[in-house]
């Protein structure tokens, strides 16, 4: 099945790319550095490109909390200034003594909506940001954690945009997807466009497992509004034209894997700190841990990144999407991973691309 790959590896590395190719994927592709260097580069010979593009879903949250960390360490904001310093409309129903840090480590407990919603809310900020500053949250801000699946790229972009006046995604775009080269994008249009490859889900057997014995609670956060699990969604134009930075951010494995190659090399690309060490070891240390108010289960959460590596042996820090793509790095190891795909369903197929990686380094 190799022929059906294209890429390159390293001399050694030559059992991820058999392993890659045992998956059979329908389309997709897989990146690993080291040392910031790529030692695997490779992707499905149908369906997909070498700049192929997909939808990762919160494989992108990262790259939220990055942007705010970025503000952070301009002084425009500290992680423990309550969030109504800079969106006084939030501070509603509980949510008054919210802090900036309490939004970027998934403890503020705004989650999902109470009341049903249109898909239509998702797709225009203005009007999904101002029902977010209505709501309730699911529990003290600061008591509990959960995962903010929907809601945490319009929770920290709206800080961005009101202290820096640009919108989230042109924000990310312009101070550090194109000056650093990261192939990764919020807002798609334009020529990039056209890179997009559609994600699907063979039978509805993804979304039937993603809801099957869902609480009410993690129901709401994947499913009001409906759209997030539906592949016509995700694969229109409305969709991915618009910025939803926790969960539609489209990416190739290339711009994730650079992302946390330069966060497991110290936090700089070529010279060009994405973010000093100082907030780099903030944002890579323990904020909570225990079990997940929303999806359940043991997690660790730093500010804006899993730390508790799930079933990745290797994933010192780094986020999946609930469609299978995936992205952590190692800082001790100097290594970074990313596997991205069109076929949703679990992360058993980054973890057999792992158990390959972790014979060989």
């Amino acid at each position: 099945m190799v022929e059906d790959i294209e890429g390159y590896v390293d001399p050694g590395f030559e059992p991820v790319r058999d392993a890659f190719a045992a998956l059979n994927e329908p389309g997709g592709a897989l990146t690993i550095t080291v040392d910031g260097e790529p030692v695997v580069d490779v992707w499905t010979a149908r369906n997909w490109k070498s700049d192929s593009l997909v939808h990762v879903f919160s494989a992108t949250k990262p790259i939220v909390a990055l942007c705010v960390l970025r503000l952070v360490e301009a002084g425009k904001l500290a992680l423990d200034d309550r969030v109504t310093t800079v969106w006084p409309e939030f501070g509603t129903k509980g949510k008054e003594a919210t802090t900036v840090r309490q939004l970027l480590a998934h403890q503020a407990g705004v989650v999902a909506f109470a009341e049903p919603q249109p898909l239509e809310l998702v797709l225009d900020w203005d009007r999904c940001v101002a029902q977010i500053a209505n709501e309730r949250p699911a529990w003290l801000p600061g008591a509990q954690h959960g995962e903010s699946a929907l809601l945490y790229g319009h929770l920290l972009g709206e800080l961005v945009r009101r202290l820096d006046g640009r919108h989230f995604g042109t924000y990310f775009r312009e101070e550090i997807a194109e000056p650093l080269q990261i192939d990764i994008h919020i807002g798609i249009g334009g020529e990039v466009a056209e890179r997009v490859v559609d994600v699907e889900d063979t039978g509805g057997r993804w979304r039937a497992q993603m809801l099957d014995g869902a609480s009410n609670l993690q129901h709401r956060a994947l499913e009001n509004p409906p759209g997030l699990l539906d592949t016509a969604v995700l694969n229109s134009e409305s969709w991915r034209r618009a910025e939803i930075p926790g969960v539609n951010g489209h990416a190739s494995a290339r711009g994730l894997a650079r992302l946390h190659g330069a966060l497991a090399d110290g936090g700089a690309l070529d010279g060009i700190p994405l973010v000093g060490p100082e907030l780099l070891n903030e944002m890579l240390r323990v904020q909570g841990e225990g079990v997940d108010q929303v999806f359940g289960g043991e997690v660790s959460y730093g500010l804006g990144m899993r730390l508790d590596g799930g079933p990745f042996e290797s994933a010192e820090f780094g986020y999946g999407g609930i469609g299978g793509s995936i992205a952590f790095g190692n800082r001790s190891r100097r290594l970074s991973f990313a596997f991205v795909t069109r076929c949703l369903g679990g992360p058993e197929r980054a973890m057999a691309l792992e158990r390959a990686l972790l014979k060989l380094i």
